[in-house]
């Protein structure tokens, strides 16, 4: 009877009392072998278990995403969050994120709990309903709130991009910085990127907010307009501080170097 040895896909059989290296040797390497096989095969199923949600229409990602002074933070609204009459918080954000900081917040304001439909979208979550209704009174709105760092010398400002996963069927909805904060708002351009499923796509919008705050506040509506209306499943922020703290301490260093020698 043949001792099976698994090299990847392929198998090779050795007979008892035959060997490559010897007998002992191959048992042992077919146990290794069957181990490293098992590692890579459980490595690959936790993989394939986090990519929808680490994923989901995340398909903008700014190239600075993770260095210092960065936030990240995605709602797939995996559920309705009611807590009082039609205002719905998501502490945290329950689609991941990073921010160390503090908890980023995302509060549905929409006339009704029909508003939020699961499953809707691409992703594996549910989507909001976004309605303007001035005959009623009322403009639907996704707030975002974010903490971040404080650091406000005269040349600082804070990058910001925000992706938003929109029904193309109904209106393109607007992405706001809020106007009463202490910073100008510097658009940096928008662009729309379609997704495989041909029903939505992801709005991607830019800016830049001087000086650095310390917090933000992103409004997403549908455009100004009676009727008008968007459906939202998916809302990804990211921020970074810039000029970072740390190069900004090193300028000042190198500086004082430099009178020092003259």
């Amino acid at each position: 009877m043949g001792i099976p040895q698994r090299y990847g896909l392929t198998v090779v059989r050795v007979e008892e009392g035959t060997d490559s290296k010897g007998g002992e040797l191959t048992m042992k390497t077919e146990v290794l072998i069957r181990r490293w096989v098992g590692v890579v095969l459980g490595v690959s199923a936790v993989l394939m278990v986090l990519a929808p949600s680490a994923l989901g229409e995340d398909v903008a990602a700014p190239y600075w995403r993770g260095d210092s002074n960065s936030t990240w933070q995605a709602w797939d609204f995996l559920s309705v969050k009611y807590n009082s009459g039609t205002q719905g918080t998501y502490y945290g954000a329950d689609g991941g994120s990073s921010n160390p900081y503090g908890t980023p917040e995302l509060t549905a304001f929409a006339p009704a709990a029909t508003d939020y439909q699961k499953p809707l979208g691409p992703g594996p979550g549910g989507a909001w309903t976004l309605l303007d209704d001035n005959s009623m009174g009322y403009r639907s709105a996704l707030d975002v709130l974010l903490p971040n760092r404080l650091f406000s010398p005269p040349e600082s400002y804070k990058l910001v991009r925000v992706q938003v996963t929109y029904d193309i069927n109904e209106d393109i909805p607007l992405v706001e910085p809020d106007t009463s904060m202490d910073y100008a708002i510097i658009p940096q351009g928008t662009q729309i990127i379609d997704l495989a499923d041909p029903n939505w796509a992801v709005l991607v919008a830019d800016f830049r907010l001087e000086p650095n705050p310390d917090l933000e506040i992103i409004h997403i509506v549908p455009p100004l307009a009676i009727g008008a209306k968007s459906i939202v499943s998916e809302v990804v922020v990211d921020t970074i501080c810039i000029p970072e703290p740390a190069s900004v301490l090193l300028l000042v260093c190198g500086a004082v170097v430099i009178v020092r020698r003259r």
